[in-house]
Protein backbone atom coordinates (compact mmCIF):
# COMPACT_ATOMS: atom_id res chain seq x y z
CA UNK A 1 0.00 0.00 0.00
CA UNK A 2 3.19 2.24 0.00
CA UNK A 3 1.94 4.52 -3.11
CA UNK A 4 -1.48 4.25 -1.82
CA UNK A 5 -0.34 5.98 1.67
CA UNK A 6 2.54 7.95 0.39
CA UNK A 7 0.13 10.03 -1.94
CA UNK A 8 -2.17 10.03 1.00
CA UNK A 9 0.40 11.86 3.28
CA UNK A 10 1.46 14.19 0.85
CA UNK A 11 -2.18 15.47 0.14
CA UNK A 12 -1.88 15.66 4.26
CA UNK A 13 1.21 17.98 3.70
CA UNK A 14 0.22 19.57 1.06
CA UNK A 15 -3.75 20.12 1.60
CA UNK A 16 -4.47 19.47 4.90
CA UNK A 17 -6.23 16.06 4.26
CA UNK A 18 -6.73 13.48 6.96
CA UNK A 19 -5.55 10.47 5.98
CA UNK A 20 -6.89 8.64 8.98
CA UNK A 21 -10.30 9.43 10.20
CA UNK A 22 -13.70 8.41 11.72
CA UNK A 23 -16.42 7.36 9.32
CA UNK A 24 -18.63 10.35 10.01
CA UNK A 25 -15.96 12.69 8.31
CA UNK A 26 -17.05 10.63 5.00
CA UNK A 27 -21.04 9.99 5.72
CA UNK A 28 -21.72 12.73 8.14
CA UNK A 29 -26.09 11.98 6.93
CA UNK A 30 -25.24 8.19 8.48
CA UNK A 31 -26.21 8.03 12.00
CA UNK A 32 -24.68 4.88 12.32
CA UNK A 33 -21.29 6.09 11.28
CA UNK A 34 -21.63 9.13 13.16
CA UNK A 35 -21.74 6.35 16.26
CA UNK A 36 -19.35 3.75 15.05
CA UNK A 37 -16.33 4.27 16.98
CA UNK A 38 -14.23 0.69 16.08
CA UNK A 39 -14.18 1.21 12.24
CA UNK A 40 -12.50 4.23 10.08
CA UNK A 41 -11.63 5.44 6.90
CA UNK A 42 -7.98 5.23 5.51
CA UNK A 43 -7.37 7.63 2.72
CA UNK A 44 -10.38 8.29 -0.03
CA UNK A 45 -11.10 4.31 -0.44
CA UNK A 46 -10.80 2.45 2.20
CA UNK A 47 -12.77 1.09 5.39
CA UNK A 48 -10.84 -0.64 7.90
CA UNK A 49 -12.49 -2.59 10.84
CA UNK A 50 -9.99 -4.46 12.80
CA UNK A 51 -10.63 -7.78 14.92
CA UNK A 52 -9.81 -6.92 18.57
CA UNK A 53 -8.73 -9.61 21.09
CA UNK A 54 -9.18 -13.39 20.16
CA UNK A 55 -11.96 -12.61 18.04
CA UNK A 56 -12.87 -14.64 14.72
CA UNK A 57 -15.12 -12.13 12.92
CA UNK A 58 -17.36 -9.02 13.73
CA UNK A 59 -20.13 -7.08 12.56
CA UNK A 60 -19.11 -3.65 10.11
CA UNK A 61 -20.86 -1.11 9.74
CA UNK A 62 -20.86 -0.50 5.44
CA UNK A 63 -22.35 3.21 5.14
CA UNK A 64 -24.33 4.09 2.02
CA UNK A 65 -22.08 5.39 -0.74
CA UNK A 66 -22.80 5.09 -4.65
CA UNK A 67 -21.90 2.20 -6.33
CA UNK A 68 -22.12 0.30 -2.58
CA UNK A 69 -18.76 -1.78 -1.57
CA UNK A 70 -16.14 -3.94 -2.48
CA UNK A 71 -14.07 -6.31 -0.20
CA UNK A 72 -10.44 -5.45 -0.43
CA UNK A 73 -8.99 -9.02 -1.47
CA UNK A 74 -11.66 -10.13 -3.59
CA UNK A 75 -14.19 -7.87 -5.08
CA UNK A 76 -16.84 -9.33 -3.39
CA UNK A 77 -19.85 -6.52 -3.68
CA UNK A 78 -21.39 -5.39 -0.45
CA UNK A 79 -24.58 -3.28 -0.05
CA UNK A 80 -24.85 -0.68 2.57
CA UNK A 81 -25.79 -1.53 5.64
CA UNK A 82 -24.58 -4.42 8.58
CA UNK A 83 -22.03 -7.52 7.01
CA UNK A 84 -20.51 -10.00 9.50
CA UNK A 85 -16.49 -10.30 8.53
CA UNK A 86 -14.84 -13.15 9.13
CA UNK A 87 -10.85 -12.89 7.96
CA UNK A 88 -8.35 -14.53 7.43
CA UNK A 89 -5.52 -14.30 10.43
CA UNK A 90 -3.24 -12.81 8.34
CA UNK A 91 -5.65 -10.22 7.00
CA UNK A 92 -8.00 -7.03 8.07
CA UNK A 93 -11.61 -6.61 7.26
CA UNK A 94 -11.22 -3.85 4.96
CA UNK A 95 -13.54 -2.80 2.31
CA UNK A 96 -13.12 -0.16 -0.86
CA UNK A 97 -15.84 1.83 -1.49
CA UNK A 98 -17.20 0.97 -5.52
CA UNK A 99 -14.96 3.07 -7.91
CA UNK A 100 -11.79 3.40 -6.12
CA UNK A 101 -8.19 3.03 -7.02
CA UNK A 102 -5.92 1.97 -4.84
CA UNK A 103 -1.94 1.33 -5.89
CA UNK A 104 -0.20 -1.25 -4.42
CA UNK A 105 3.53 -1.16 -4.77
CA UNK A 106 6.41 -3.91 -4.05
CA UNK A 107 7.07 -5.19 -0.51
CA UNK A 108 9.56 -1.67 0.95
CA UNK A 109 10.61 -1.34 4.64
CA UNK A 110 11.29 2.70 3.71
CA UNK A 111 9.99 4.97 0.66
CA UNK A 112 13.87 5.41 -0.83
CA UNK A 113 15.35 1.11 -0.30
CA UNK A 114 14.58 0.60 -3.95
CA UNK A 115 12.41 1.98 -7.07
CA UNK A 116 8.88 1.33 -6.26
CA UNK A 117 8.06 -0.44 -9.41
CA UNK A 118 5.95 -2.06 -10.45
CA UNK A 119 3.16 -0.33 -9.30
CA UNK A 120 -0.71 -2.78 -9.11
CA UNK A 121 -3.32 -0.11 -10.23
CA UNK A 122 -6.09 -1.97 -8.28
CA UNK A 123 -9.54 -0.86 -9.76
CA UNK A 124 -12.84 -1.57 -7.47
CA UNK A 125 -15.71 -0.53 -10.08
CA UNK A 126 -19.05 0.42 -9.97
CA UNK A 127 -18.55 4.34 -9.67
CA UNK A 128 -15.73 6.37 -11.75
CA UNK A 129 -12.58 6.97 -9.73
CA UNK A 130 -9.64 9.00 -9.63
CA UNK A 131 -5.86 9.10 -8.18
CA UNK A 132 -3.35 11.12 -8.06
CA UNK A 133 0.40 9.30 -7.39
CA UNK A 134 2.72 11.59 -5.89
CA UNK A 135 6.13 10.86 -6.13
CA UNK A 136 9.57 12.26 -4.65
CA UNK A 137 13.37 11.44 -4.00
CA UNK A 138 12.03 9.90 -0.99
CA UNK A 139 14.61 11.86 1.41
CA UNK A 140 14.58 15.99 1.17
CA UNK A 141 11.17 17.66 2.35
CA UNK A 142 11.92 20.66 0.17
CA UNK A 143 8.81 19.99 -1.86
CA UNK A 144 6.60 18.21 1.05
CA UNK A 145 3.84 21.48 1.02
CA UNK A 146 3.72 21.69 -2.99
CA UNK A 147 2.44 20.50 -5.92
CA UNK A 148 4.27 19.01 -8.96
CA UNK A 149 7.71 20.76 -8.88
CA UNK A 150 11.40 20.49 -10.01
CA UNK A 151 11.52 17.98 -6.04
CA UNK A 152 8.49 15.85 -7.28
CA UNK A 153 6.20 14.13 -9.89
CA UNK A 154 2.68 13.48 -10.18
CA UNK A 155 0.37 11.24 -12.48
CA UNK A 156 -3.72 11.29 -12.17
CA UNK A 157 -4.96 7.65 -13.18
CA UNK A 158 -8.76 8.05 -13.70
CA UNK A 159 -11.37 4.85 -14.15
CA UNK A 160 -14.22 5.78 -16.33
CA UNK A 161 -16.80 3.08 -15.10
CA UNK A 162 -19.68 3.09 -17.56
CA UNK A 163 -16.37 2.79 -20.71
CA UNK A 164 -14.88 0.71 -18.44
CA UNK A 165 -11.53 2.55 -19.15
CA UNK A 166 -8.49 2.92 -17.52
CA UNK A 167 -6.77 6.97 -18.15
CA UNK A 168 -2.81 6.87 -16.85
CA UNK A 169 -2.10 10.86 -17.93
CA UNK A 170 1.79 12.11 -18.69
CA UNK A 171 3.75 12.40 -15.39
CA UNK A 172 4.42 16.01 -14.19
CA UNK A 173 7.01 16.97 -12.78
CA UNK A 174 10.55 15.43 -11.76
CA UNK A 175 13.02 15.13 -9.28
CA UNK A 176 16.76 13.37 -9.34
CA UNK A 177 16.68 9.56 -9.43
CA UNK A 178 13.36 9.41 -10.73
CA UNK A 179 12.52 6.44 -12.45
CA UNK A 180 12.78 7.24 -16.65
CA UNK A 181 9.57 5.09 -16.78
CA UNK A 182 6.72 3.07 -15.05
CA UNK A 183 5.36 0.03 -15.24
CA UNK A 184 1.50 -0.26 -14.13
CA UNK A 185 -0.21 -3.67 -13.50
CA UNK A 186 -3.84 -3.10 -13.95
CA UNK A 187 -5.97 -5.26 -11.53
CA UNK A 188 -9.51 -4.90 -12.22
CA UNK A 189 -10.83 -6.60 -8.75
CA UNK A 190 -13.84 -8.67 -8.98
CA UNK A 191 -15.31 -11.97 -7.53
Amino acid sequence: LLPYIYSGFHRVAAEGYTMQRALAFDFPESARARTTADAFMFGPALLVAPLVSNATSRSVHLPPTPGAWRGFYDGQPYAAGDVTASPAIEEVALYARAGSLVLLGPDLQHADEKPADPLEVRVYDGADASFTLYEDDGVSAADATGGASSGSATIRIAWDDAAETLTVGARAGSFPGMLAARTLHLVRVAP
